[in-house]
């Protein structure tokens, strides 16, 4: 005979598997830093036109489903090929948290304690020409929270300085598009971007002279803080 659980003891039991249905094809995602806000989502569309969308969601856990705040979504031009929180030390500020975003060009957005959304900023490098080389990623670095290193097909990386909203220094060392980049986690600001065909280069600033070479399949960040999924 089956075991039959009391029905407060089985509805007092959480989901292991949480879902939301987003309007459209997901693309890239991004779980917030904050602490207050330990299971905040945010989605970006893939829609083949120049009109994209942003969602946040946040984890109710009385319902214990997924839910879009109030004002939170936003309009993005072309469909977001990252999307970042800010490292945990920036995401307690008392006025909200920051999202970057990466297409076209690298852009940030606050989001304040009410859940709504504005753009703060877009970063171009490419200011003098009416045309931009596509970002294919970014990476914030989680030493030096003002940094923010941008991936291109223009072959270049450039590292930005959000609070200046300036570039710091640029990376031309490739001669293919490079379609990832990464910080290193430590002391020291080093990134590792990414081209295709795979090979890996670590650079140093502020010369971004590459000192090692070495070709790579897959690349993968460990997640920083969080260690569980909800449950």
């Amino acid at each position: 005979m089956a075991e039959v659980k009391p029905v407060a003891e089985a509805s007092a039991r959480k989901k292991e598997i949480y879902t939301y249905e987003a309007p459209w094809l997901i693309y890239g995602m991004n779980w917030s830093n904050r602490r207050n806000k330990p299971f905040r989502l945010a989605l970006g569309s893939f829609i083949e036109e120049y009109n994209n969308s942003v969602e946040v969601v946040q984890l109710n856990e009385e319902t214990q489903a997924f839910e879009r705040q109030a004002e939170g979504a936003f309009n993005h031009p072309y469909p977001t090929t990252k999307i970042m929180w800010s490292p945990e030390g920036v995401a307690e500020q008392p006025s909200g948290e920051l999202l970057a975003t990466t297409g076209d060009y690298l852009r940030l957005w606050e989001v304040a304690e009410d859940g709504s959304i504005k753009n703060k900023c877009m970063l171009n490098n490419h200011r003098e020409s009416e045309f931009c080389a596509p970002l294919t990623s970014f990476d914030w670095n989680e030493t030096d929270t003002n940094l923010i290193g941008t991936s291109s097909i223009d072959t270049t990386c450039t590292i930005w300085d959000i609070e200046t909203q300036q570039v710091r220094t640029q990376l031309i060392a490739h001669d293919k598009e490079v379609y990832d980049i990464a910080f290193a986690s430590g002391t020291l600001p080093a990134c590792l971007p990414a081209t295709l065909p795979p090979c890996l280069h670590a650079s140093l600033p502020p010369s971004f002279v590459p000192f090692h070479s070495v070709c790579v399949s897959h690349i993968s960040l460990l997640p920083q803080g969080r260690t569980s999924s909800p449950r």
